[in-house]
């Protein structure tokens, strides 16, 4: 299933701020992000799709929710990178807690998210 997260993200330059890399790539990456990765960066996730429709009309409207999992060395910068997830989709989504952890063999911080929000159904 393809969301808009990725679009959303891309078009706020305090997420680019916080996640381009040296190329200004932004390290935001659907399910598994490449090896080798540089830390801070975003993978995510589709949890469930419900689809709205009209009688007698195609579907109109997904409501989505997406599961993002930020990674990074430093616990204020996934913490910094979820505030400003948070601010960006306030306006159109409901954004949720789901966990907190520190990975001692990577010595990585992980926060994760789940976004849930309302997108216009794409047939093209």
């Amino acid at each position: 299933m393809i969301t808009d997260f990725y679009y959303i993200c891309s078009q706020s330059n305090e997420i680019q701020l916080l996640l381009n890399d040296s190329n200004n790539d932004l390290k935001i990456f659907p399910i598994l992000a490449p090896q080798n990765t540089e830390y801070p960066y975003i993978k995510y996730q589709t949890i469930s799709v419900t689809t709205y429709s009209l009688i007698n009309a195609d579907d109109v409207a997904d409501q989505v929710r997406v599961q993002v999992d930020i990674f990074a060395k430093k616990h204020s910068d996934v913490t910094s990178i979820a505030k400003q997830l948070r601010k960006t989709f306030k306006d159109i989504a409901k954004v949720e807690f789901r966990l907190e952890d520190f990975d001692n063999t990577a010595l990585v911080y992980r926060y994760a998210i789940e976004i849930h929000f309302i997108q216009a159904v794409d047939f093209t």
